[in-house]
């Protein structure tokens, strides 16, 4: 995905030629094709350790309300980063789903 002779903004991921120093928009030290690699592919094993499991002592907290088809997406992109949900029905909704 990256290449190694060229850099990369971490922020953006704009795409910057080697002799290039700083992302002109973010305004932050570029990095090359190789350490955007491994920064990636050390950000893919954390997402990876995540237990998907809640301990006795975790504080739940409502972090969106909406449609059922609403609530289930977003249920499947926390499930993408192994970030355990709880889903569950309003009591002023119809009980329905």
């Amino acid at each position: 995905m990256y290449e190694s002779d060229l850099k990369y903004c971490p922020q953006c991921n704009d795409e910057y030629r080697w002799e290039i120093e700083q992302c002109a928009v973010c305004a932050v030290p570029l990095l090359s094709g190789t350490e955007m690699t491994q920064q990636k592919d050390a950000h893919e094993e954390a997402i990876k350790q995540r237990s998907m499991e809640f301990a006795s002592d975790d504080e739940l907290v409502t972090i969106f309300r909406g449609a059922h088809v609403e609530i289930k997406a977003l249920e499947d992109i926390l499930k993408k980063q192994r970030i355990p949900a709880v889903v569950a029905g309003d009591p002023d909704s119809c009980g329905k789903g």
